[in-house]
């Protein structure tokens, strides 16, 4: 039986997970898939080199690996509701910055690159220091049998979010520039203003939501033994806490598997944007950014949905060990469908709509098992967090699933340029599935552990 983190006992809240989980997770989408994929498609419009722009991702991506350096901050100073609220607030005036700098650039890539790069860095901040608050107020405020259950809606949640800004605002770019719009022209500059611009009011409407219905849990000091009033003191803490995370059983080949699991994927948020807009004569499909948009915000929407609330349920009804191995395999052999695609580019042009039809089926297939796949993930992440400093390792564990992105999004660029779409796409589903498959069986989950109670 999977025991109760320290953490629980200190909960004052009495907020129902419904109020405020969907919320917290659902906002902790937005910033994070700027930084990831909406911001790929905003260099691209920016004209900016493709591997110039997989670095500068990688390199704005590495607040969420480096959080744990300023997890037990968060986790013993002031409240986490108190950090969740003024991070999301930050998160704000730095989209409200971008927009305002866009257009200070002229029509030079180089400009607009480096006027925006101080605002993306307070973002990654600032939403990766919000994730370290709303990841510790959930693991405080439920047990491990309602963590068990809520971390499936709580991942769709989040891929709800990733999917309005992945597909709402790409959708919004593509409508507001117009068809014709081509990279650093005026209609696309003032698409991007805007794009920022509704995603700063997203950010401020969900805060004064969320200042309602985040749960007020208590000061870390209420628990003995705990000494925050001191640098020293901080210092210690986190000395504890990482050495603690380092004592767990199997967690080097823990560690391996947070870092390994989603080397597809990553690859995938890099490249498939490129992919997806490349004129057929450099392998791309060549759909417009309207269609795009269209595509991730319905079926990829209905699709990741579905697969999430599936997921969650699959593991309450049979536990994580049972269901390591099928995620694995549903997360990373739908993408053999982009393998199709890459062997037939002139698919949408020829076909038409049946062409972004079938485009569509790829997708959908892809973000199904990317919905039921990853509350694997989350929950061996919440598994390796359980005990004292529930909050930290959970931040350490984030750091590390962050990792995962920063590594293969890096060498992306290179590695797609190297061996074209078709035979990239063949090493993403190879060094997508192997590791992970190898990995997963010395990771020593206990079999009961997720599985619902029913208490």
């Amino acid at each position: 039986m999977s025991e109760p983190t320290a953490e629980a006992s200190v909960t004052a809240s009495k907020r129902q997970p419904w109020q405020w989980v969907p919320t917290a997770y659902f906002y902790q989408a937005i910033p994070n898939t700027v930084m990831q994929s909406l911001i790929v498609y905003f260099y691209i419009a920016m004209n900016v080199n493709p591997k110039v722009s997989g670095i500068a991702v990688s390199l704005l991506y590495l607040p969420w690996f480096i959080k744990p350096l300023w997890g037990p901050i968060v986790d013993i100073l002031k409240t986490k509701k108190w950090w969740a609220m003024w991070m999301q607030i930050v998160v704000g005036i730095g989209f409200v910055a971008t927009a305002l700098l866009v257009p200070m650039g002229g029509a030079e890539s180089g400009k607009i690159f480096a006027y925006t790069l101080i605002p993306f860095i307070l973002i990654a901040l600032s939403a990766a220091t919000y994730d370290v608050a709303s990841d510790g107020m959930y693991m405080i405020n439920l047990n491990s049998n309602q963590q068990s259950i809520w971390v499936g809606l709580r991942s769709t949640a989040f891929r709800v979010g990733w999917l309005l800004v992945d597909g709402g605002m790409l959708w919004l770019v593509g409508y507001v520039a117009g068809a014709s719009a081509t990279p650093l022209s005026p209609s696309m500059l003032w698409a991007w203003q805007v794009t920022f611009y509704v995603l700063a009011a997203i950010t401020f409407v969900t805060a004064a939501y969320n200042f309602w219905a985040f749960p007020q849990d208590p000061h870390r000091d209420a628990q003995d033994g705990v000494d925050v009033k001191t640098v020293g003191g901080i210092v210690r803490e986190f000395g504890r806490s990482v050495v603690t995370f380092m004592e767990k059983p199997n967690i080097v080949w823990g560690i391996l598997f947070l870092v390994l699991y989603r080397t597809g994927e990553a690859q995938l948020l890099q490249i498939l944007p490129s992919f997806f807009t490349d004129p057929v004569s450099n392998g791309g499909l060549e759909i417009p950014m309207e269609a795009q948009g269209l595509i991730k915000g319905t079926i990829g929407v209905i699709t990741l949905i579905i697969g999430g609330i599936i997921g969650g349920f699959a593991i309450a009804r049979k536990g994580l060990r049972f269901w390591l191995l099928p995620m694995i395999l549903i997360l990373n052999l739908p993408n053999i469908g982009y393998i199709l695609l890459a062997m037939n580019p002139g698919i949408v042009g020829e076909m038409g709509t049946l062409g972004l039809a079938l485009v569509g089926v790829v997708v959908g297939l892809g973000y199904f098992g990317y919905g039921f796949s990853f509350t694997s993930y989350t929950m061996y992440m919440v598994y390796v967090s359980r005990g004292k400093f529930a909050t930290s390792h959970y931040a350490i564990c984030s750091g590390l699933m962050a990792l995962s992105l920063i590594w293969p999004k890096a060498i992306s660029g290179f590695t797609v340029t190297a061996l074209g779409y078709e035979w990239f796409f063949w090493m993403v589903v190879i060094l997508g599935t192997l590791p992970s498959v190898l990995l997963y069986r010395k990771l020593g989950v206990d079999k009961q552990f997720g599985r619902a109670t029913g208490k």
